[in-house]
């Protein structure tokens, strides 16, 4: 995915216009050459045709912080009866690793079911979940 598809994916799940109260949850796109920010301001112009409140910035990359755990895909922290089913108890199992990124589009709706399931179903071939784990998990995928 180019850099451009990803700014416009971000608009396209992302309301613009919600400001925030404190930095640390403004919407903002990060660029890290003078191609990329140029990009995201371009796109944030047009953006702004249609949503003249947007209150999204465009800023070069500086030092990046990882956010608290309980911040991480929050959507799928909701699902905290898969978790118990998958035996996960530790809340980095929540942030790391690609099953992670993958369920948590699921619940956010980015991901069919068929897909979920062609997921799920490479993670055990590949060893990542258990069979108990995938045979627990899968009546959700139905």
């Amino acid at each position: 995915m180019s850099y451009e598809e990803l700014c416009r994916l971000f608009f396209k799940s992302h309301e613009p216009s919600l400001g925030a109260t404190k930095r640390q949850y403004m919407s903002a796109i990060f660029a890290h050459t003078d191609e990329q920010f140029e990009t995201a301001q371009n796109i944030l112009l047009t953006v702004k045709q249609s949503k003249p409140h947007a209150s999204t910035k465009v800023e070069m990359a500086t030092d990046f912080y990882e956010g608290e755990i309980y911040h991480q895909k929050w959507l799928l922290q909701g699902k905290s009866d898969w978790f118990q089913r998958l035996g996960v108890c530790d809340a980095r199992e929540l942030i790391e690793g690609q099953p992670a990124s993958r369920l948590n589009a699921y619940v956010a709706g980015y991901v069919t079911n068929d897909e979920m399931r062609a997921y799920v179903n490479g993670w055990s071939k590949a060893g990542l979940v258990s069979d108990e784990a995938l045979e627990r998990l899968s009546f959700d995928l139905n």
